[in-house]
Order: C-alpha cells, then sequence, then structure tokens
C-alpha cells in the first residue's frame, strides 16, 4: 500500500471513561509507535514506546493496510493529552534481495514503507526544530555559527549547565546567557524590592496619619487653651464686679462699662461682615453649580440627538439589507438544499428530502440504509461524509450501481447517491 499522506501523529484529549485509541499512520514494527501523555498542566505522565507492558495492555498495526490501535492499561484520564507519535528513531534498512529469488514487490514496498516511515520521522523532528528560514540568503546563512560557544583557550566546551541560549553580539553565532539559577536570584530579588517599596509605601502612610493625628492634638491643645481663657476672663469679670460695687468711684465703672459696650458692638459688626461674606461665597457656589448642571443638561440633550441620528442610521441599514436579502432571494427562487445531520449509529432516511449526513464513527461501524424508490422520486440525494479518524467504516446499505453494501473508510472521504428511475446512482 502506498503512503500518500504526511500524518505521523495522532491525538485525543481524555474523557475518563475511554482507553483505546487509534492511529491512521503506517508502522513496520510496534516499537515505531511513540506514546505519550501529558496532564492538563501540560506535566508529562509518561512516554513509551507501543510494546511497553506498564502502560499499555495492547498494540496492534497493520503492516500492509496501515493504522492500528493502542489500549492503555486504564482510562485517559479527563483533560489529559495522548499522543500517538511515528518514531522509527531506529531507521535500519533489514530487507535482503539476494539472486532475485526472493525479489517480490510486496517485500519491496515493504522495505519503501520503512524507510518512508523513517523519513517521515526526521521530517517531523526538523519541522518542530529551530532552524534557519529557507528565504535567508545562502551568504548569510555561511556566515551564522551554529556550534555551541567553547573556550577560546582550552577549546572545550565549558560547563553552562542550566545556561541559557541566546543570539551573539555580533549576529552571526550563539552565546550563553546567566543560569536558571542567576535569573530566578534576579526574579526573587525583584520580588523583594517591590516588597520593600510597598512596605515604604506603608510607612509613608502611617508618618502622614500621624502627623494628622498630632494636628489634630494640636486643635484640640488650642480649644482646651481657648476654655481656660475664657473661664479666666469670666473671673476678671467677676472681680472687677466686686471692685466697682466695693470702689466708691460710681463713675469710672459707668465708663468702663460704656467702653466694653463699645467693644461688643465692634465685635457684632465684624460678625455680621463675616456672615455676609459667607452668605456671598455661599451665592457665587450655587450659582456655578447652577451653570453646570445647564452645561450638563446641554451635553446630554447633544448626546441623545446624536444617538437618535445613529438610530435612524441604523434603521436605514436594516432596509437596504432587507431589500438586499429580499432581492436575493427573489433571485435564488425555490432553490433547496439538502439538510445537514450529524449521524453516529445506524441512519434510515426516509424518502421525503435530501439529506447530508455526517459520521463520528469513533466508537465503531456506522451506516445508512438506502430507502425503496421509485420515479416519483428522482432528484432525492443523500451524502454522507466520514469526520472521524479511525478504522471503522460507513456502509451505504442497500444497491448502488450495482454494487451491494458499498463502504466508506477514510477520514473526509465523502461520497453521494442520487435517486434516478427507481435505482440509486453515484452522483461522481
Amino acid at each position: 500500500m502506498s503512503i500518500t499522506q504526511y500524518a505521523p501523529r495522532a491525538e485525543y484529549i481524555g474523557t475518563g471513561l475511554l482507553s483505546s485509541y487509534s492511529f491512521d499512520f503506517k508502522v513496520a514494527a510496534i516499537d515505531h509507535l511513540l506514546v505519550t501523555v501529558t496532564s492538563a498542566s501540560f506535566v508529562q505522565t509518561f512516554k513509551v514506546r507501543g510494546d511497553d507492558s506498564t502502560y499499555i495492555a495492547s498494540s496492534t498495526f497493520d503492516s500492509i493496510a496501515g493504522g492500528g490501535s493502542i489500549d492503555l492499561v486504564s482510562n485517559l484520564p479527563n483533560g489529559h493529552f495522548l499522543t500517538i507519535l511515528l518514531a522509527n528513531d531506529d531507521p535500519l534498512q533489514e530487507s535482503e534481495f539476494r539472486d532475485k529469488g526472493s525479489f517480490t514487490l510486496r517485500r519491496f514496498e515493504e522495505a519503501l514503507d520503512v524507510v518512508a516511515g523513517a523519513v517521515q520521522r526526521l521530517t517531523y523532528l526538523a519541522n518542530r526544530s529551530l532552524k534557519v528560514s529557507d528565504t535567508l540568503v545562502d551568504t548569510h546563512t555561511a556566515q551564522f555559527d551554529f556550534s555551541i560557544p567553547i573556550n577560546s583557550i582550552t577549546e572545550a566546551v565549558e560547563d553552562n549547565t542550566n545556561k541559557v541560549i541566546c543570539i551573539g553580539d555580533n549576529n552571526k553565532s550563539f552565546k550563553l546567557g546567566p543560569t536558571i539559577t542567576s535569573l530566578s536570584a534576579d526574579a526573587a530579588a525583584a520580588v523583594a524590592s517591590a516588597a520593600a517599596a510597598s512596605a515604604s509605601a506603608s510607612a509613608s502612610a502611617v508618618s502622614a496619619a500621624a502627623a494628622l493625628s498630632s494636628q489634630t492634638a494640636a486643635g484640640i491643645s488650642a480649644g482646651t487653651a481657648s476654655t481656660a481663657q475664657t473661664a479666666a476672663s469670666s473671673s476678671a469679670s467677676s472681680a472687677s464686679t466686686s471692685a466697682t460695687n466695693a470702689s466708691t468711684s460710681a463713675t469710672n465703672a459707668a465708663t468702663s462699662a460704656t467702653n466694653a459696650s463699645t467693644s461688643a458692638d465692634a465685635s457684632a459688626v465684624s460678625a455680621t461682615a463675616s456672615s455676609g461674606s459667607a452668605i456671598s461665597s455661599a451665592a457665587s457656589a450655587s450659582a456655578a453649580n447652577s451653570s453646570a448642571g445647564a452645561a450638563s443638561t446641554s451635553a446630554i440633550n447633544a448626546a441623545a440627538s446624536a444617538v437618535a441620528a445613529a438610530a435612524s442610521e441604523i434603521a436605514s441599514a436594516a432596509s437596504a439589507t432587507a431589500a438586499a436579502t429580499s432581492a436575493a432571494a427573489a433571485a435564488i427562487g425555490a432553490q433547496t438544499y439538502p439538510a445537514l445531520v450529524t449521524a453516529i449509529g445506524a441512519v434510515v432516511p426516509g424518502s421525503s428530502g435530501s439529506k447530508f449526513y455526517l459520521f463520528d464513527s469513533t466508537l465503531g461501524d456506522q451506516s445508512i440504509t438506502l430507502p425503496t424508490i421509485s420515479a416519483a422520486n428522482n432528484g432525492l440525494t443523500f451524502s454522507a461524509k466520514k469526520i472521524s479518524s479511525d478504522v471503522n467504516t460507513v456502509t451505504w446499505t442497500g444497491q448502488i450501481e450495482g454494487v451491494v453494501n458499498p463502504t466508506i473508510d477514510y477520514l473526509y472521504t465523502g461520497q453521494t447517491v442520487v435517486a434516478i428511475g427507481g435505482d440509486w446512482y453515484w452522483k461522481n
């Protein structure tokens, strides 16, 4: 069998319910299968060959037609990734043809298949490796040194454990960067610096709070002093009253009272002036707020007008779209298309309308039974396509152009049958 496609890899995501998985590529020996399982967090669980009995219960392959399957010891966990690879990593030519006696086409093709498998494996690895672009000018490629840097004195590779490889300063060779340990240390230092900055900011906030507390305490002290002064003033006033009563000079006492009244009147005038200033400030603020409210109302009205205009444009576009849709429908007329159906299992369609079936044969063989039809069913079509990568088949149950129960065997292979004069024919 020829190898007509480059597909050296099969991938699956676990559901926790299945342990058996298939592959389509061709292998010459079971140890040419490389099986890996990776957790949902991309940590490799195991990596073994197809003949490993610790993780793989059984393996099968078809060296002639290609394809096969593996059965894990346990179900693939939910969210885990399974990869089956063609890995002919020991490409040996083990076939020998002597004296033309053993030179058969089958043996010759099997030998070529082994070589093709080794080439596909190398191609797969090359595609996943670091390489120079095909568009790079050859003179530039020749100037780039792809070797690992060495000690220029001892001409030996230094201890480069855990070092990073990067492009050198001359842009023509590799150089070795810092180690993973130093990078981790730098990252830890950066985290520590960030923590220190945060702590400093917190300390500043605490200092600001302390300063505010000090100012508050000072205000309270000032209030206490003012209260003490008021109390002292009251005591002095009482003493003055007593002295006035004891004084023989009533005139002096009256004069003092007059002076005190005058001072009180002046204080009242000052208080009234301060109150007037406060009222003026409040009026100014109220006027500013009114102006801001009027401006906000104008902005809202303008936005509403813009929204109304946009709505009008959308309505016009919708009308144009509806008109275009009506015109397209009129141009298409009464043309109909087969209904698309995703199917699993045995399908028995009726003769009431054409259908297009997509079959997932992961869990087993599938079938579609062709109904009995008459000349009145001319033009009725059924299409079937296999959309899963496995060894199971999709069978047309019935007779098509004289062939009984033909099958669909390969991934993304599709066939269409059409009813003409009471019989079924291939449409293409």
